[in-house]
């Protein structure tokens, strides 16, 4: 678990404009910044950077899903996490399909997910 505090400051997976999960190391702000920049997501784009009070968070969007993360990973890195984020997470979905996700809590998605943070 320190790892993730060393690397990710921040991700966040959306659904239909609901937090399913967020992961926020320290800094409240953030995630103040990142909804602002998923207010001028691009319609059509499947994935995006957005710079926001010296900050970039990268997106990736699909099937109504929204993946960010605070990038400070590196350009190359960024895309890379999103999608492992990605498959993770529908991996902790489909394991979980006998309940909805609105019933899983984000103590028990941050231990499924830990391996892709």
């Amino acid at each position: 678990m320190g790892s993730i505090q060393n690397i990710v400051y921040y991700c966040c997976v959306l659904k239909g404009g609901r937090v399913l999960y967020a992961y926020n190391g320290a800094d409240h702000e953030i995630e103040n910044l990142a909804a602002l920049c998923l207010e001028m997501t691009p319609p059509y784009h499947g994935w995006y950077f957005q710079t926001m009070n010296k900050k970039t968070f990268g997106f990736l969007m699909e099937d109504g899903d929204v993946y960010i993360v605070k990038e400070n990973l590196g350009n190359p890195r960024v895309l890379r996490f999103l999608e492992n984020l990605e498959d993770e997470f529908r991996l902790v979905a489909k394991r979980g399909s006998n309940r909805s996700m609105s019933n899983l809590n984000s103590v028990c998605l941050q231990e499924q997910l830990v391996s892709a943070i």
